[in-house]
């Protein structure tokens, strides 16, 4: 069996970053207000709290072990980008009411020397950390936890805005006259660390009258039935009776790890038993240490889907550049040795962890985000390109190459229509960065691509 050496890891890693995350999602019964839904949103890409507060009295009365909780990840958030000094300010927080909830957060702010002179509540009003109804901010009333968790949202907003910090990304823009086109690289399995995003990435996003994406996954007609017509075997076969008995010997023993039911998981396909496996594996450990809470939901912090439930949540179109049907096929399509390859490295390096001297998949996924939060789009492209360099014929055709053109020549399309239009592009970030990428092809072809952010 193959050892996850950096050669090996890289087939893991290129699979996370250019290909869209198709993994099944399950939610309990969750109760929140109908109007929070998108600043929550936001928020849940934070990592300031669990999903699981949805069930737990979202809608009552915050109580001292939750609220506590909350500061604690807010006060993290805002260690990040700056640093604390004296603040002699300080507000009396007492109690559980909504101005006991938001002097805390005042206070925080303070500590971190981003308040201002005047009166509290005005500042905190001024600055959209809380918005107040008709009938005032009714300060005096009972703080309920989606109202504080909204409110520590808010606080973290504005500090991230007020500093220009946030997720910079591997991020472009091209124009053609009256037609501007951002292309934003994606990383399909992140981490709360990439979020808020920087206030410019946000704004192209929202002046954008379109989002492309590889595959839109909320699209519910979008392929997923396709997806699992082709992962799942149909033929009253099973996995075991398709891979040797040594590697699934090994596969019994990461669904045991990972308590995983193989009368589901054991009738998956190699390439889609390898992907749902690669996501679980590096997302336990690919988030800054917040808790496996936040780590298990790694592909749900993948910048292409939180701008796709974005789009969604504002009425903006979303078109996509190749479908879940079409990314299905690509796998599908490999030789049943390289699935099985695939399968290996992904076990081998769940049950023997990356040992002194080799690389760990978490530490380069790890590398790589970090790179993309500060922007760093040549220290993203080196690390990347030494990477995958040198892969299998196999893996490089599926993922590079007639992609890229294919998805190039959809951007030129729209850069050449004369359109008063401005479009919002998010794929994943190889397709930026490979040595024959998109970025290339449109130059190649006459348009000049600027970086974002110098």
């Amino acid at each position: 069996m193959m050892k996850v050496t950096k050669k090996v890891l890289s087939v893991v890693l290129m699979l996370a970053i250019l290909l869209t995350a198709v993994s099944p999602a399950w939610a309990d019964e969750a109760a929140y207000s109908s109007w929070a839904i998108q600043v929550l949103n936001e928020g849940e890409k934070y990592g300031i709290y669990p999903l699981e507060w949805y069930t737990e009295g979202f809608l009552s009365t915050i109580d001292a072990a939750h609220l506590s909780t909350l500061l604690d990840k807010v006060d993290q958030k805002l260690a990040v980008i700056a640093d604390k000094a004296e603040f002699t300010g300080r507000i009396a927080t007492n109690g559980t009411t909504r101005g006991a909830v938001l002097a805390n957060y005042y206070n925080l702010l303070g500590e971190y020397g981003l308040v201002s002179k005047g009166e509290w509540t005005t500042f905190l009003h001024e600055n959209g950390i809380v918005n107040g109804t008709g009938s005032g901010l009714n300060l005096d009333a009972e703080c309920t936890l989606e109202q504080a968790v909204i409110f520590g949202i808010n606080t973290i907003g504005y500090a991230y805005e007020k500093l220009e910090q946030g997720g910079k990304g591997v991020f472009w823009r091209v124009e053609n006259g009256d037609t501007t086109v951002y292309l934003l690289g994606s990383i399909h399995v992140g981490s709360s660390d990439q979020y808020p995003l920087n206030t410019e990435v946000k704004s192209a996003f929202d002046t954008a009258d379109a989002l492309l994406v590889e595959a839109d996954l909320l699209n519910p007609y979008g392929g997923l039935d396709y997806f699992r017509s082709k992962a799942f075997y149909t033929d009253g076969t099973t996995l075991k009776d398709h891979i040797d008995a040594a590697l699934y010997s090994e596969v019994e023993k990461v669904f045991e790890q990972y308590g995983l039911d193989v009368s589901i998981y054991g009738t998956l396909k190699p390439w889609a038993l390898a992907n749902e496996l690669n996501v679980l594996a590096m997302t336990q450990t690919a988030s800054s240490e917040e808790g496996a809470t936040e780590s298990a939901g790694g592909a749900n912090y993948g910048i292409d889907l939180y701008f796709t439930i974005n789009a969604y949540l504002t009425g903006k179109p979303v078109v996509e550049l190749e479908g879940v049907a079409y990314q299905t096929d690509l796998f599908d399509g490999l030789s049943e040795e390289f699935q099985s390859s695939y399968l290996g490295a992904i076990v081998d390096g769940i049950l023997n962890p990356a040992e002194a001297g080799e690389t760990d998949s978490s530490d380069l996924l790890q590398e790589w985000l970090t790179l993309w939060i500060d922007g760093d789009i040549d220290g993203f492209t080196e690390s990347f390109n030494q990477a995958t360099t040198g892969e299998s014929n196999e893996l490089n055709d599926m993922l590079f190459g007639k992609r890229d053109q294919d998805m190039a020549a959809k951007v030129m399309e729209i850069l050449n229509s004369n359109e008063k239009a401005t479009y919002f592009v998010v794929v994943g970030a190889g397709h930026f960065i490979n040595p024959e990428n998109m970025i290339k092809v449109l130059e190649s072809n006459g348009f000049t691509v600027e970086r974002v952010f110098e």
